[in-house]
């Protein structure tokens, strides 16, 4: 136990380290040079809280992937597979709908964006329960794919259009709720969703069996992230609000300290609370679990509870003021412009080394595949991905701040169901679960009020909204390629095997089977 709260607070140190370092470097060059001419990006005391914050983010981060370990992960399963021996349909539909909404409530991310927009435009609260309902929804839909083996290519295909043709019915004044439809979309997927979401899937793929299980082991989180972009979208054609770039706090009190700690106290509360209640009656009536086992489960949620507590405290705290520090400033002069794209392009592999939700995909991953796709393939395609998506991001608000997200996203997602036809069904399921995992809590507490910052500093027809659509998106195209290379790589290997085994001259041996009465009889 001691031993692999060592490694995994060590791998949280290594991952925090790096943005830790950026910023800090950015207010020494700030400090010790004149290129910002006599320019505040970041104060001394926002850097100080910021320190504490990212050792305290350690710490989070250390306890929830225990948490993730012994609890989520491990319901996830055990619901899935229960589920799937189930005769009810009808039953196991209204539990999964209950179930998608108790998740995807206590999800830190959907709350983090809800409280972005100015709840005079949309009631929080509207926003949470919208992206809940739609991806329980879609929740259940991708359980129903899986028990009944229909192509996941074709169910991305078809909601992706449905998705597209809701997007036609608004009008260019409406960009920015086309902006927040994808953003919530992709925040569906964070810590708590998406170990669960995937350990739910092979759970279900494990009981049905089948020669797709290793595919129909992932896909539901991405599922799950299409329900919220259709009923945010709804939500905007019933409201039609005048969304604009929100501003940020930078407050560094004691007393913003303590509305932040409450804030996250009472939200992860009242958000895992139903979660345990629900798993805690379902296992009474159903699945029966040891005491031992039970009293595990539970000690892994409390693991998750204070994790995610600390750190969405020090991610409110101090990551997002710092994030948006970082994008007021920098856009105050196009000057700036060469460094803001080079912090962009190295935010985009810091945030990949920092979100939990990879750590867990990767592992999945690779045990799923038996080896064949490492944890290591898997980060560094993200890496490039997510990179190229806030470089994207970065210039549509500089540059281009009234074109619509779609010009941008569609062609993305054209490309990967293109690449769809020729790429084997696990590196499809895979991709579109990269890239929402992609899309986790850094993404929400750092990347986002980073374009948020440059958004508000340019004053222009942008929201700022749309940044983590983008990272969701361009991540699917990266491990679909690295997929197409995988298998033309193996096809090439057993050509040349093959080749070899014909060669006329090769040395062959063979081996002949001899009853015993024929070899008396010699």
């Amino acid at each position: 136990m001691i031993r692999n709260l060592l490694k995994k607070f060590l791998y949280s140190l290594l991952s925090v380290l790096p943005i830790a370092l950026i910023v800090t470097i950015l207010y020494l060059i700030q400090i010790w040079t004149s290129y910002f001419n006599q320019l505040t990006i970041i104060s001394s005391d926002l850097l100080i809280v910021f320190l504490v914050c990212s050792l305290c983010l350690v710490v989070g981060m250390t306890l929830f992937s225990i948490g993730a370990d012994t609890a989520l992960e491990n319901v996830g399963k055990k619901l899935g597979a229960s589920f799937a021996k189930q005769h009810s349909l009808l039953l196991v539909i209204a539990l999964m709908f209950l179930l998608g909404l108790l998740i995807v409530i206590a999800e830190p991310d959907v709350t983090v964006l809800a409280s972005y927009v100015p709840s005079s435009v949309i009631n929080p609260n509207l926003i949470k329960i919208a992206i809940a309902v739609g991806a329980a929804i879609f929740f259940i839909l991708a359980f129903i794919r899986i028990m009944f083996q229909k192509p996941l290519k074709l169910w991305y295909t078809f909601f992706f259009l449905l998705i597209f043709g809701f997007a036609c019915l608004f009008g260019d004044k409406d960009g920015p709720i086309i902006d927040l439809s994808f953003d919530s979309g992709a925040v569906t997927t964070g810590p708590i969703t998406v170990p669960f979401f995937i350990a739910f899937g092979v759970g279900i793929a494990g009981i049905r069996g089948g020669k797709d299980t290793s595919s129909d082991s992932f896909g539901m989180a991405a599922m799950c992230s299409m329900g919220p972009i259709l009923t945010m979208m709804i939500l905007g054609l019933v409201l039609r609000p005048t969304l604009k770039s929100p501003s940020i706090t930078t407050e560094i009190t004691m007393s913003h300290l303590l509305d932040c700690f409450l804030s996250s106290l009472q939200g992860i509360g009242i958000a895992l609370l139903p979660m345990i209640l629900f798993f805690l009656a379902y296992n009474y009536f159903v699945l029966k679990l040891h005491k031992n086992e039970i009293i595990r489960i539970l000690s892994g949620f409390l693991f998750t509870f204070v994790g995610l507590v600390i750190f969405l405290t020090a991610a409110n705290f101090g990551f997002i003021p710092v994030g948006n520090a970082l994008g007021k400033g920098l856009a105050v002069s196009s000057k700036y412009y060469p460094l803001l794209f080079i912090i962009s392009a190295i935010l985009g592999a810091v945030i990949i080394l920092v979100e939990p939700g990879v750590g867990i995909l990767a592992s999945q991953v690779e045990e799923v595949s038996n080896g064949v796709i490492s944890k290591k393939k898997i980060s560094i395609t993200l890496l490039i991905g997510v990179s190229a998506a806030i470089i994207l991001s970065t210039y549509r608000v500089i540059y281009a701040p009234t074109l619509s997200l779609l010009y941008y996203v569609m062609p993305i997602y054209a490309l990967s169901f293109l690449l769809a036809l020729i790429v084997p069904d696990i590196y499809t399921a895979i991709a579109f679960d990269a890239g929402e995992v992609a899309s986790g809590l850094m993404a929400s507490n750092f990347i986002l009020p980073f374009i948020l910052g440059i958004s508000s500093t340019l004053d222009n027809s942008s929201s700022g909204f749309g940044v983590i659509g983008i990272i969701a998106a361009i991540p699917v195209l990266s491990i679909e390629i690295m997929g197409l290379y995988a298998e033309t790589k193996t096809k090439i290997l057993y050509m040349r095997a093959r080749r070899h085994v014909i060669e006329p001259n090769d040395l062959q041996v063979i081996h002949f089977n001899i009853d015993e009465g024929d070899e008396n009889e010699q």
